[in-house]
């Protein structure tokens, strides 16, 4: 995930979220995640765009990054 940050550096947000923090209970169940790792993406209006159960690979993380990314 490292590298996709700096990939995309400037051009999308990341936030990484510790699910044993119980501050994130609240987003766990909003975003309905069901193990590690997950990933959701957002669009620039904060909906939800895509969501991971488990690492899909960079090639398809970095696709649906740029998808969002090229949206108006």
């Amino acid at each position: 995930m490292s590298a996709l940050q700096k990939q995309y550096d400037g051009k999308v947000g990341v936030i990484m979220v510790n699910v044993d923090s119980p501050e994130a209970r609240p987003f766990l169940a909003k975003y309905r995640v069901r193990g590690t790792p997950s990933f959701t993406l957002f669009d620039r209006h904060g909906r939800v765009a895509q969501s991971y159960t488990g690492w899909p690979g960079s090639a398809e993380v970095a696709r649906a990054m740029d998808q969002l990314v090229a949206q108006p």
